[in-house]
């Protein structure tokens, strides 16, 4: 079995003439797809090609893996990632 190389040319990237709105929903099915639960609360708003995240998880390595999912789709914009690090009610931490 062979392993085709990943290339930045195969790198997915979301089209520029695309709305705020259609970016923001892509974003966040995008998150919620590879993160599901991990992250409550989730929002996503492209405000003057500032990409602002918001929601709750409960370690910085989930914060940290919106982000990278948000990369993911787009390439060079700025990424305000706003998302709390909190303990869930249930007083546990959940470990990813």
């Amino acid at each position: 079995m062979s392993l085709r190389r990943v290339t930045a040319a195969r790198r997915l990237t979301f089209p520029r003439r695309a709305s705020a709105v259609d970016l923001e929903r892509l974003i966040r099915e995008r998150i919620l797809s590879r993160l599901g639960s991990r992250v409550r609360n989730l929002a996503v708003a492209v405000d003057r090609g500032v990409i602002h995240l918001a929601g709750q998880c409960s370690t910085y390595y989930t914060k940290q893996l919106a982000q990278h999912v948000t990369l993911g789709v787009v390439e060079d914009e700025v990424i305000d990632n706003a998302i709390e690090v909190t303990v869930p009610n249930g007083g546990s931490v959940q470990f990813d």
